[in-house]
């Protein structure tokens, strides 16, 4: 599933090249410094394309010795890196195009740059809906700020076609006024993609949406008496997720560790983002003795042995 990520990426390399290229030929050709200059920003567009491309790669690498949990936010790092340079480039487009407005004495854009402009609003919007529908899909924080920073693009290139054509119908202040209004709504798209990253690399629990989905599907299991202290913790595209059973306290051991087991597999069938699950088994209060209830309260001192679920318990010999 992950390779649709990977070409998803490749293609937005490839589209920033391409519009890299045409603004290098169309700058050669007309001697437009508007054109040269933001020639330079597609390469740049390239390169954090590539970072991106790198960042989900290792992200999706499986757990080892040194980092049992996996890379998934080496994705998440990359996310938020790409997020901020979107947050910053709003500022200054803003920023920009308010400096112009107050100084006044506004200048025409060429007309060389409007078929290039043009060509750009087309192309970043059509890769900013395709990475946008891919990165909701594999639900990779990276692919969907990538998914942004084309928007954002596409939004500044329309800004280019305003201003060209507000100049030619004699408005030369749309052009800073619409860059004014772009820049806003590239810091409304990058704001949210800031707090998102950062809120998965500070271990925030995600909505309870998955919680509820775990609660219901075990509510009338008759060997799971209760489901309870359900923790989640996204990592990159993919969740780590611990939850506490409490079973009939009359099953042995091995029974107990048979339904955890059958607990997890569910879970991880059933949650295509959830990489692993991890189930504690208590023994259920009514089943106990009062002696042995105190014992199974969980964080009471000397409680009942968890078992948690791993691999299949082997047969005795």
């Amino acid at each position: 599933m992950r390779s649709e990520g990977t070409v998803c990426n490749l293609l937005g390399v490839a589209g920033n090249l391409f519009l890299a290229a045409i603004k290098f030929v169309a700058a050669a050709a007309t001697g437009s410094t508007a054109l040269l200059a933001d020639a330079w920003h597609s390469v740049g567009d390239t390169f954090q394309t590539l970072v991106t491309a790198v960042g989900f790669h290792w992200g999706g690498r499986p757990a080892d010795a040194d980092h049992p949990y996996g890379h998934g936010n080496i994705e998440t790092l990359t996310a938020l890196g790409v997020a901020l340079i979107l947050l910053a480039t709003g500022v200054g487009v803003a920023y920009e195009g308010i400096r112009v407005l107050l100084a006044g004495g506004y200048g025409a854009p060429g007309i060389e740059a409007l078929p290039v402009a043009f060509v750009g609003v087309v192309l970043k919007e059509v890769l900013a809906r395709y990475s946008m529908r891919v990165g909701r899909r594999l639900n990779s924080p990276s692919i969907i700020v990538a998914a942004k920073d084309h928007r954002a693009d596409a939004l500044s290139s329309l800004a280019a076609v305003l201003g060209i054509l507000g100049a030619r119908l004699g408005f030369p202040s749309l052009d800073p006024a619409a860059a004014v209004v772009i820049g806003v709504s590239v810091l409304v798209l990058a704001a949210p993609s800031v707090w998102e990253t950062l809120s998965i690399l500070a271990a925030r629990a995600p909505s309870r949406d998955m919680e509820r989905r775990i609660e219901a599907r075990f509510a009338g299991d008759p060997q799971v008496r209760k489901v309870h202290r359900i923790r989640i913790q996204r990592l990159g595209s993919y969740y780590d997720i611990d939850l506490e059973i409490d079973v009939d306290g009359d099953l042995t051991v091995r029974e107990g560790h048979t339904v955890a087991h059958r607990v997890r597999d569910e879970i991880l069938a059933a949650e295509p983002f959830a990489s692993e699950v991890k189930v504690h088994v208590n023994p259920h209060p009514e089943s106990c003795t009062p002696r042995e209830r105190d014992r199974s309260r969980p964080g009471t001192p000397g409680a009942a042995a968890r078992i948690m679920a791993g691999d299949p318990p082997t047969s005795s010999p």
